[in-house]
């Protein structure tokens, strides 16, 4: 597969240690609601669970713009999936809190619940599962990456609609290690797409001390002199 970089932006860096902090904060929910008074009670752990899918925003804006330029409308469709599930996820960190305080759970309450929260979290299993695929077929990140979210993300929906406090945790593990490798090589690294074969400096980087850009964007090769002269004569339009 072809390769393209470009200069990251904070931005970038961001969503790589997203991809971090994430899979932590999910793991540590995971583990809170274990330890604590168990799944979907656990107001620790909903806690967590609000702030670490918070995090897979800027995770899954930034996962599938590794796979843009070779899958432009896949990595739309992901990503648009991918916010759309983080923010089900967040409102499940919500209900877990208000269902430790109150007993109500706003997934049960018929269409409200299956449009706010059953529908979203659909969605983040799907782009996951996509993402996963996309990668593999792009040859983005370390091999083992891309399988293993794939693993996470169907194991993801058993661990949650079954309440199985071991398997939460296992997911949140196996989300770390799909994803943390692949943070912690694009924070601070030029920024990695599918597209081209070799990297392309930015063209301002080549410029020295006597060059500068054209005013058709390109590089200016004319000698000192004679661009020195066209900016102290300017032409007079008649």
């Amino acid at each position: 597969m072809e390769r393209q970089w470009s200069q990251r932006t904070m931005l970038d860096n961001l969503s790589a240690a997203a991809m971090i902090g994430g899979p932590l904060l999910w793991l540590a929910s995971s583990a809170a609601s274990a330890l604590g008074q168990g799944f979907a009670r656990d107001q620790v752990g909903g806690v967590l669970q609000v702030y670490a899918f918070a995090a897979f925003i800027p995770v899954m804006m930034g996962l599938p713009r590794l796979v843009e330029p070779a899958f432009p409308r896949a990595a739309a469709l992901l990503t648009g999936l991918g916010m759309l599930g983080s923010a089900g996820a967040i409102g499940y960190g919500v209900d877990h809190i208000q269902f430790g305080v109150s007993g109500v759970e706003a997934q049960t309450l018929g269409t409200a619940g299956l449009l706010a929260l059953k529908i979203p979290g659909i969605c983040f299993v799907l782009a996951l599962l996509g993402t996963s695929l996309a990668l593999v077929r792009a040859g983005v990140g370390p091999r083992w990456c891309p399988p293993i979210l794939g693993l996470g993300a169907m194991l993801f929906p058993v661990a949650n609609i079954g309440g199985i406090e071991a398997l939460r945790v296992a997911t949140g593990g196996l989300f770390l290690v799909a994803l943390a490798p692949i943070g912690w090589r694009l924070i601070g690294a030029p920024s990695y797409r599918a597209g081209r074969e070799k990297p392309e400096p930015d063209r301002r980087s080549l410029l020295g001390s006597d060059q500068e850009l054209g005013p058709d964007h390109g590089l200016d090769t004319r000698p000192v002199s004679a661009r020195s002269a066209q900016h102290s004569h300017p032409r007079v339009q008649p």
